[in-house]
């Protein structure tokens, strides 16, 4: 009987010894992070990373457009100040050519001269 006294004890002394091991995970497993609660957090990350990529793009994009638009206006105005010099050119080289053709040759002078000599 003494035996089955001590035994009992011994069991009962390991079967409170278990509950508080059991509860004292209970408490850790309450801390740890569960398969949901990761997969809810990786997907709040992507998508905040994805909106996030989405606006640099955006961004880039319209720096593109506005380097693009500032580079047609200057092409224009290039293109602009191009016909003006091709136009002010043309001018004066007809100018020049109408200039010419009234100047007096050596042959006009020479026979202005003989033409007054007689």
């Amino acid at each position: 009987m003494q035996y089955v006294n001590h035994a009992t004890a011994v069991i009962y002394r390991d079967c409170r010894m278990w509950e508080d091991k059991l509860s004292v995970m209970q408490k850790e497993l309450n801390l740890k992070i569960t398969k949901d609660v990761v997969k809810k957090k990786v997907m709040k990350a992507k998508n905040i990373f994805q909106a996030e990529m989405e606006n640099i793009r955006r961004r880039n994009e319209a720096m593109i457009n506005d380097t693009n638009k500032r580079i047609m206006n200057e092409v224009g105005g290039l293109e602009h100040t191009v016909k003006e010099n091709e136009k002010n050119t043309l001018w004066k080289i007809s100018d020049c050519n109408l200039l010419i053709q009234k100047r007096a040759s050596h042959e006009y002078i020479d026979n202005a001269i003989n033409s007054l000599n007689e």
